[in-house]
């Protein structure tokens, strides 16, 4: 079952507040990873959407981000609703994590429900 983690925060500038918080985010991530075994260790993928937000190819980006998220840990339908089997199941979460502002983590929730 694997687990997505991805980090939304500025990750440039080198002093600022987003930035020492993203270092810290993700040597955490990395220190949780020690102590798993390999097969369920966290996935970790920065993507500082700042900085990609200069690009005209932003919604580009995005869906090919989302659907790196997609084909590692699925998505559920089922077009029977609680009756009968399900055409795909879900085998994985993601975690979307940013400071202070939901525009990022709705953006790419938006492309991964695409």
């Amino acid at each position: 079952t694997p687990q997505l983690v991805v980090n939304l925060m500025k990750a440039k500038r080198l002093e600022g507040h987003e930035v020492r918080l993203s270092k810290h985010f993700e040597s955490a991530i990395e220190r949780i990873n020690r102590e798993l075994p390999p097969t369920i260790r966290i996935l970790y993928r920065p993507f500082d959407v700042k900085n990609h937000a200069k690009s005209n190819r932003l919604y580009e980006v995005f869906a090919r981000l989302a659907e790196s998220v997609v084909s590692r840990v699925g998505f559920f339908h089922s077009q029977h609703g609680t009756h009968g089997k399900p055409e795909r199941i879900q085998s994985g979460v993601v975690r979307t994590n940013c400071v202070d502002c939901l525009d990022r983590t709705n953006v790419l929730q938006f492309f991964v429900g695409l």
